[in-house]
């Protein structure tokens, strides 16, 4: 491995961006850090279309970008990596699991597929944790995440991908698991009134998680419930390839009755 590209959706400031840099450094010669200046989480792979960007250089070979995680990713494809392309990008480490209906809205999981749109190699790395944002064992990640992302490399058929590393320190996982994201593990959606200094009603969106969520077998959940590192692979597409295939058989066999569809 030559070039990695570091990116998150925590911003630059973030711990887990540092446990990636390590971890890019375990694999590549060359590592380039262009992450968000500010907190992205749930942005998904939005980007910035109505106002400018900045870049700000925060070290050797780091940058800020004042635009969403997918920006960093198609930014450094634009600016850094006009005659060539990284080798891999590596779009993490999220501090908490990023798996469930949480897949979808993750920033960090949007920039990956950002890189994956773009024809790179791309990882989305999360560390579930238990209690206290600020204590956080990234232990698991950062000593285990270099040899998943070379087992998961090594399969042609993907090229993107999610891995969730358990709650517990390096020394207790056990093993991993090729898993699917698991369904409906939001139950609903909460509008959270907060009136600000003036009174002026302000609303933050929150998610009510659904009980029981992670006890079908082979999913991303049930997987970190049994302190296993969860790896994904992911569609940088959404089609429903099998809807798709029904739907055109179904075209085919009207035409050659004499109807129509």
């Amino acid at each position: 491995m030559l070039k990695v590209l570091v990116t998150n959706d925590d911003g630059i400031h973030a711990p887990g961006l540092a446990v990636a840099e390590k971890i890019a450094a375990e694999l590549a010669a060359e590592v380039l850090v262009v992450a968000p200046e500010q907190d992205c989480s749930g942005l998904s792979q939005g980007i910035t279309m109505h106002q400018p960007l900045r870049l700000r250089e925060c070290g050797d070979n780091r940058f800020a970008l004042s635009g969403t995680p997918a920006d960093c990713v198609l930014f450094a494809s634009a600016y850094f990596y006009q005659d060539t392309a990284p080798d891999l990008v590596i779009s993490g480490v999220n501090s908490g699991a990023n798996v469930g209906d949480a897949v979808q809205y993750s920033a960090t999981v949007g920039a990956a597929l950002a890189a994956a749109h773009l024809g790179w190699s791309a990882v989305a790395l999360s560390q579930a944790f238990i209690g206290d944002r600020e204590q956080i064992d990234w232990s698991a990640s950062e000593i285990l995440a270099k040899d998943y992302i070379r087992q998961c490399l090594a399969v042609d058929e993907a090229a993107c991908w999610n891995i969730n590393f358990p709650a517990v320190e390096a020394t207790a996982v056990k093993g991993f698991r090729y898993c699917q994201q698991a369904e409906k593990n939001i139950a609903a959606v909460q509008a959270r009134l907060t009136p600000d200094g003036r009174g002026i009603n302000s609303y933050w969106l929150g998610f009510s998680k659904a009980i029981g969520t992670g006890e079908q077998p082979g999913t991303d959940i049930q997987a970190l419930r049994n302190k296993k590192v969860a790896l994904m692979p992911l569609l940088s597409h959404r089609t429903d390839s099998d809807v798709l295939k029904a739907l055109q058989a179904m075209h085919l066999a009207a035409k050659q009755a004499g109807g129509s569809l």
